[in-house]
């Protein structure tokens, strides 16, 4: 999982959004956790529940830390291309964090149905040859992911005969993860305190309201980043 945050980190360093590179090393590596056991008591509350909530079962479709990495770096990518000062809107991260959850979903899907292909010997021939083939398609899907081609892994695991999720489960999805990262994520601005002094920790997203230029009348929901991370 480090080499995931080391990634988006060398990004942010090309783009000059990460002036101090050990800081917002330490900012990902530190979110990590928090926010993957709380989709953990998410997944098992979910689990136990009778009653199930709107994004429920897609919650439960990977494992906790996968989800958490799409997560952390959806977010970020999306605050640092947005163009509402530092601001995303959390319709649009809502929405785009369920896709990345369920384009995850399908390939990692695929990854464990051909494994099992893997596992499984056969003397018949035709079953043999339709098993290489599930293997070379596996190694090609695992390189392009290592090399972040990821509209060619889409591509590839299109196949998959799983419902595409609607809009709404998506969104509703997007919506409780977004809520989690938003409980677990903090920063500390790097400033020099004088002893003695409390560390200024601080939540690393709020959700905040603006009103809409075109119409002052009318408001929307936004995700905003803090400045100092």
């Amino acid at each position: 999982m480090a080499e995931e945050y080391r990634g988006l980190v060398r990004e942010m360093c090309e783009r000059k959004l990460a002036p101090n590179l050990p800081y917002v090393k330490a900012l990902f590596l530190g979110w990590f956790e928090p926010l993957k056991e709380a989709i953990e008591r998410e997944q098992k509350l979910e689990k136990s529940k009778k009653q199930k909530s709107a994004f429920s079962p897609n919650i439960e479709l990977l494992p906790a830390d996968k989800m958490a990495v799409i997560v952390m770096h959806k977010m970020m990518g999306l605050v640092m291309v947005g163009h509402e000062d530092g601001c995303v809107r959390v319709v649009q991260a809502a929405v785009q964090i369920g896709i990345a959850i369920e384009q995850e979903v399908r390939i990692h899907n695929f990854l464990e149905k051909t494994k099992s292909y893997q596992r499984k010997k056969t003397l018949h021939d035709v079953q043999e040859s339709m098993d290489k083939e599930k293997e070379m398609l596996r190694k090609r899907v695992n390189s392009l992911i290592r090399r972040k081609r990821l509209m060619e892994v889409q591509n590839l695991v299109k196949q998959d005969e799983t419902k595409p999720w609607s809009r709404d489960k998506q969104a509703k999805l997007g919506s409780r993860l977004i809520e989690l990262l938003t409980e677990t994520a903090y920063v500390q601005p790097p400033a020099n305190q004088s002893e003695g002094v409390p560390p200024d920790v601080r939540p690393a997203f709020r959700h905040i309201f603006k009103s809409v230029t075109k119409n002052p009348g009318q408001k929307i929901g936004l995700m905003e980043r803090l400045s100092t991370c």
